[in-house]
């Protein structure tokens, strides 16, 4: 069946039908960081369509997947025009290891001028905000991951370009480090995994935070960032 377009969320075997592949091969582009995907229960992944399109367009545009083929059977989601500006933090696991610089030149090289910069230490009040995406899961992620970023110093950026969210989401790579590619921040410097975060009940260390849709870049700017024109 063709994908109900007014789901704001569909499953990996639609997205699958959607590109022409198959659920291996999503579940290789979710590994690799390159599609994004929410995660509604430990069980059920589903995906959001406009932001899948967004995403792996920039990709097959930066030679990081082959020439896609759309089932054209499947109706096209008519896409506008990704945002330009995203939002990203450095956490302090990434400034105590000292890779601000190198994580800054990776940011750049993929095309993204880095047009504000602030560091300093979070308070747990934008901590918690931050993380308020999170309240719902359960396990005290949201509180786990809130303390950690509110431990040390930390790095804010509001970074702009061409398709600013997908392109900071593909340099940075996988959220769990261990499973990130060769090539992105987190697959070249980390080492944490999301099985040692639960068992010691802390925040996954993963080096950097990105917008994940140009809804949120907007929401983080305003948070990072009060006072500065959207």
């Amino acid at each position: 069946m063709p994908i109900d377009l007014n789901k704001t969320l569909v499953t990996k075997k639609e997205v699958a039908k959607r590109y022409g592949v198959s659920t291996r091969t999503i579940n290789s582009w979710m590994r690799r960081g390159l599609i994004p995907f929410k995660r509604i229960s430990s069980k059920m992944i589903r995906f959001d369509i406009e932001q899948c399109d967004a995403a792996l367009k920039t990709h097959e545009h930066l030679g990081v997947l082959g020439k896609m083929q759309p089932d054209p059977s499947v109706a096209q989601v008519p896409v506008e025009p990704a945002g330009r500006r995203t939002f990203a933090l450095l956490k302090p696991d990434a400034v105590r290891r000292r890779l601000i610089p190198e994580i800054l030149d990776r940011f750049q090289k993929a095309g993204l001028e880095i047009i504000k910069i602030q560091s300093g230490f979070c308070d747990e009040d934008i901590a918690f905000q931050h993380y308020a995406d999170l309240a719902d899961r359960g396990n005290g992620i949201m509180d786990r991951n809130a303390h950690f970023i509110s431990s040390g110093m930390t790095v804010a950026l509001i970074l702009e370009g061409n398709n600013a969210v997908a392109r900071a989401r593909a340099t940075i790579g996988s959220t769990e480090p261990l499973k990130a590619s060769p090539g992105t921040i987190r697959g070249d410097f980390g080492s944490d995994t999301i099985g040692d975060a639960d068992r010691e009940r802390r925040g996954l260390e993963n080096l950097v935070h990105a917008s994940d849709s140009d809804k949120s870049a907007k929401s983080e700017i305003k948070l990072w960032f009060p006072g500065f024109p959207q």
